[in-house]
């Protein structure tokens, strides 16, 4: 389920996302960030621990 969302269009082919879920007892945040250059852009996947830090799970542009 989608508890929180934030959408921010920057300039021509920017934006940034950020999206909570709760899923399964865990609490998972989503961002992403566009660029219209390829190197930066990114995308990162946090996952709320039961011993209540972030998880940093990170994909890299290819």
């Amino acid at each position: 389920m989608i508890v929180d969302e934030v959408f921010h269009q920057g300039g021509p082919g920017s934006y940034e996302l950020t999206r909570v879920h709760h899923t399964d007892g865990y609490v998972l945040r989503v961002r992403v960030y566009r660029d219209s250059y390829a190197k930066q852009r990114t995308a990162v996947a946090e996952v709320l621990t039961p011993a209540s830090h972030l998880d940093d799970h990170r994909q890299q542009p290819r």
